[in-house]
């Protein structure tokens, strides 16, 4: 583009010389009279003497200025003082004195200057196919003119703009001259008053510097990525653009721009750049400036659920009351675009809350494309489940129980215990009661507290809300021992009692037995005088006339147990006989 626009700029100027410059105008301005004057280089103590400017002799007493000194008059016919020595060739001089005695030689040497100098235009910038040559100049004339002198080298240059007045090269600005086009007529003079042959030159002054415009790409609000671009337009209507020069923030060295400026070299943040644009004669425009942001990250994408979800991990557990939303931040740029697909499904453009209904049971991949202003683009990917399955309750019992006719009877040792297992979003709670009471969260195991019968009410919910229906379990607590019964033939009628201990006639006959209301009767164990305990099978049998101590323990199937103890004592019973024999002698007698 810039190698384009120099071809048009030249073009231009081409077109904006008029056919009236194709002819020099004649030389009409005199030349300044500058005089013939001897210079002395002091620092190399060499006389500079003009050609056409005669010299004399003198001898002087001293080397002082003020000496007394005397003129010497050639002895050659028709010279006399008055007319001087003509020199006749430029070039160094010599004047020689010598001593026949001491056969020395004494030179004294200077130099005669009768050369003008010589100059020529030296510019920055020339447009060689015009019509007529061209010399382009901007704000700054030094070296405008190159000169040179051989012998005692150049003193002024002088110009004449449009065959005006000769003024010292010095003396002129570009400021005082406008954007036109001009004739240069040229000259030098060198230290000793020789004048150089008058040049001319075509020239034109450019004093506008070039304007650059820049076009970005990419960017938004002067926040810039990787990818963006910027071009940078000059536009110099008189010489032409040289360069276009470009640096990031003020430490940076200047670069040439030929293309487009990136920005894939530098770091996220704040940023400077300054540009400008010289033209072909050195004009510089004022360097430009602006602040931007340099963007390379790509937004952050997440997602958010409500009503009936959890997250565990990576995976999002949604039910069919969820609602998913997907939430995108960008703090530099700010966020452009936002599509998301399903497994394998089409892009969708995010709109708004995605109904989680929609999805099958199991598990998904939400992707989520998120792009910034700026074009920063990411993709995130997230799992989803579909959980449409409840949670499984098991209820176990720690501790003596017994289940018969559909109830479990427990002991006041035993606990109930609540577990739940769920494969996939996990279990949240665990819910019971007993009967109508309120429902409680279960967090540690049940106990009961009241005899009876009562039902246990317990189900678990996962952690996107499905819950199962309540298990009902028949529970009762047996906390009582059983109730033993004794009892004696019918002879057991007790006799008396003798130390505390009641007393019956042998031989004797105890039945025993026991029973229990709610887990039922598990054992009925006896022991005679500290015997091992035995299981109590059929009726007891007591023939010897001593004392007994008769231990009696019933055991429910829970554990629950009642002992009890019975002491008796026998004694014999009367012989029948002898009872016979006194009753008939009394008989007898009677008769």
């Amino acid at each position: 583009m810039k190698r384009i626009w120099k071809i048009t700029a030249v073009l231009s100027c081409l077109a904006s010389f008029s056919f009236a410059h194709t002819q020099n105008p004649p030389l009409t301005n005199p030349v300044l009279q500058h005089a013939k004057k001897v210079y002395v280089d002091s620092a190399d103590r060499k006389v500079f003497w003009p050609q056409d400017k005669p010299f004399w002799l003198r001898i002087a007493e001293s080397a002082e200025s003020g000496a007394a000194s005397y003129l010497l008059v050639p002895e050659t016919k028709g010279a006399g003082p008055s007319s001087g020595i003509m020199l006749d060739k430029s070039g160094i001089q010599t004047l020689r004195w010598f001593n026949k005695v001491k056969g020395d030689t004494v030179r004294f040497r200077f130099v005669c200057d009768g050369e003008g100098p010589s100059c020529v235009f030296h510019s920055p910038f020339r447009l060689p196919f015009s019509p007529r040559p061209v010399h382009w100049f901007g704000t700054n004339m030094e070296g405008m003119i190159d000169s040179w002198d051989r012998l005692s080298g150049v003193d002024t240059v002088f110009l004449s703009f449009d065959n005006g007045p000769y003024r010292p090269l010095s003396a002129w600005s570009p400021k005082d001259l406008s954007e036109q086009w001009r004739t240069c007529d040229f000259y030098a003079i060198d230290r000793v008053g020789n004048v150089s042959t008058v040049s001319r030159e075509n020239i034109r002054f450019d004093l506008t510097a070039p304007k650059t415009r820049l076009q970005a790409t990419g960017s938004v609000d002067s926040i810039f990525s990787a990818r963006s671009e910027v071009r940078l337009y000059a536009i110099d209507t008189l010489s032409g653009v040289k360069e276009i020069l470009c640096r990031f923030d003020t430490t940076g060295r200047y670069f040439q721009v030929k293309d487009v400026v990136r920005f894939d070299k530098l770091s996220d943040g704040a940023h400077s750049m300054e540009y400008y644009a010289t033209d072909l004669v050195g004009n510089k425009e004022q360097s430009h400036s602006f602040r931007f942001l340099l963007d390379n990250t790509a937004p952050l994408a997440a997602l958010a659920c409500s009503t009936g979800c959890c997250r565990k991990g990576d995976t999002w557990y949604v039910s069919d009351t969820s609602i998913i939303r997907i939430e995108a931040k960008d703090s530099v740029s700010g966020v452009d675009k936002l599509r998301y697909t399903v497994d394998n499904g089409r892009p969708l453009a995010y709109a708004g809350p995605i109904q989680a209904k929609r999805f099958t049971a199991g598990k998904h991949t939400l992707r989520v494309q998120v792009s910034d202003k700026v074009g920063n683009t990411a993709v995130h990917a997230f799992g989803l489940c579909m959980d449409k399955r409840s949670p499984e309750t098991t209820i176990s019992v720690k501790g003596p129980f017994v289940r018969q006719n559909g109830v479990a009877y427990l002991s006041p040792h035993s606990t109930v215990q609540c577990s739940a297992q769920d494969d996939m979003s996990g279990v949240k709670k665990i819910e019971w009661r007993l009967g109508e009471r309120d429902t409680l969260l279960y967090d540690k195991p049940i106990s009961l507290t009241k005899e009876g019968v009562c039902t246990l009410y317990c189900r678990a919910v996962d952690n996107v809300g499905n819950a199962e229906r309540f298990h009902e379990v028949v529970l009762a607590l047996d906390a009582s021992a059983p109730q033993i019964m004794q009892m004696f033939s019918r002879n057991g009628v007790p006799s008396g009692v003798e130390d505390s201990v009641t007393v019956y006639t042998a031989p004797l006959v105890l039945y025993l037995g026991a029973t229990d209301s709610l887990s039922g009767l598990e054992s009925l164990l006896y022991s005679i005088n500290n015997s091992a305990p035995r299981r109590y099978s059929q009726e007891l049998h007591f023939d010897a006339p001593e004392k007994y101590v008769i231990g009696i323990t019933a055991t429910d199937r829970l554990g629950n147990s009642t002992r009890k103890s019975t002491v008796i004592r026998l004694k014999p019973a009367e012989k029948a006989v002898e009872i016979m024999n006194t009753r008939g002698s009394q008989a007898a007698g009677g008769l």
